[in-house]
């Protein structure tokens, strides 16, 4: 790539921030760092044929990914009581955890990206609406835990995305203020968020269903990790990039 080219995320004619100034990033986890799709939906459709065999299919539930487990509980089977909506959710997480503890992997490119902001002092963070059990298990799996500055899950907050309240608490925490941060994400939920919390927004492009969420929305879609790197830290003289 050139230091001619025009970033990934411009060609479409998105409107494309200044990151200059970015002095944070904030990441959702599921479908953004991590591919965690098919772990998701085998789990959830496991719980919704037990209790409603043939009654929801995977496009029943991937279009409600981005919200918390009690949401997507409540949305489906509505008028329960609190004791049966924690049942299923027990039921869930109970199918889930081991899922995920045998299949979490992180998309392509993911570390080098993280590495590249923990060497050039750009604190990251997640925030995310899973639970901080999965989360940190997850994290420390993978070997990123030492990339992040801090991590917002389920159990930090009172309200979560798309209420901002997630992404305000991780700057709290970084002591940065919103119109210095970036959120990349690839649900509404995480878009809905940042812009309640006034931060910068991305799709992580790199997985195909953020492409899908970021139909008719103008903010940046970026192919890949590489992409958004390249973007925050411009290419030298010469066209090699600062951490590439």
């Amino acid at each position: 790539m050139s230091a001619q080219m025009t970033p990934p995320s411009a060609q479409d004619g998105r409107f494309l921030p200044d990151l200059a100034h970015v002095r944070a990033v904030l990441f959702d986890f599921d479908g953004t760092l991590v591919d965690t799709e098919r772990l998701i939906l085998e789990s959830m459709m496991r719980v919704l044929d037990e209790e409603a065999p043939g009654r929801f299919r995977p496009e029943d539930i991937r279009r409600n990914l981005g919200l918390t487990l009690d949401a997507q509980l409540r949305l489906y089977f509505p008028g329960r009581t609190d004791e049966e909506y924690a049942r299923l959710a027990a039921r869930y997480r109970e199918d889930h955890e081991r899922r995920f503890a045998e299949g979490v992997r992180v998309f392509p490119g993911v570390p080098e990206l993280l590495r590249a902001l923990k060497e050039a002092g750009i604190p990251a963070a997640v925030v995310t609406n899973r639970h901080r059990r999965t989360l940190e298990f997850g994290v420390h799996k993978l070997g990123l835990a030492p990339c992040f500055a801090t991590l917002v899950a389920y159990q930090d907050v009172e309200r979560h995305k798309p209420d901002p309240e997630p992404i305000l608490a991780a700057l709290a925490r970084l002591e940065v203020p919103p119109t210095h941060a970036l959120m990349v994400g690839d649900q509404p939920e995480d878009r809905l968020a940042a812009k309640g919390a006034g931060v910068h927004f991305a799709w992580a492009g790199w997985n195909p269903l953020a492409r899908t969420n970021a139909d008719g929305d103008h903010a940046p879609v970026f192919p890949t990790p590489r992409d958004l790197l390249i973007t925050l830290f411009p290419l030298r003289e010469g066209g090699s990039s600062a951490f590439c």
